[in-house]
């Protein structure tokens, strides 16, 4: 089965909660109706770093620097499944910019304290599990930076 990447982005605002895109819900997509990060697949020639940049310019208006990211994990998902990924995920603080944001893909975008991030269900929504499965990676590198 194909490989293929993946670059998802935990986005903090100026006080730590983490926004997520609620994905749209069309039954044709992965995780339709899911609270999930940012990003999605690496282009051919495209390092997964470049990919959760653009990703963020194109999901939500965010201009950033690749500098600007901060590496949580690399995970490999869904073996033996047609949708067999390497996740790639990142950290970034977007601060007070996240405001001006304009979320152009998915349904909306929510912010959650960081603590709420183990639940499998917010706001009436469930979370996608690579949110769960990284948490703790990130905790890790969100405790490195502070």
């Amino acid at each position: 089965m194909p490989r293929y990447a993946v670059a998802a982005v935990f986005v903090e605002d100026e006080l730590g909660r983490v926004a997520l895109q609620l994905r749209d819900d069309i039954p044709t997509i992965r995780f339709p109706n899911h609270w999930s990060l940012w990003g999605g697949k690496v282009e051919q020639d495209e390092t997964p770093l470049a990919a959760a940049v653009r990703e963020l310019g194109e999901e939500l208006t965010l201009t950033v620097q690749e500098d600007a990211l901060t590496r949580v994990c690399e995970r490999e998902r869904g073996e033996g499944t047609p949708f067999h990924a390497d996740w790639h995920v990142y950290r970034y603080c977007a601060g007070k910019t996240l405001d001006h944001a304009v979320v152009m893909e998915g349904q909306g975008l929510r912010r959650f304290d960081v603590s709420m991030l183990t639940d499998e269900w917010l706001d009436g929504r469930p979370v996608h599990p690579v949110i769960r499965e990284t948490l703790s990676d990130y905790l890790r590198a969100r405790g490195a930076q502070s």
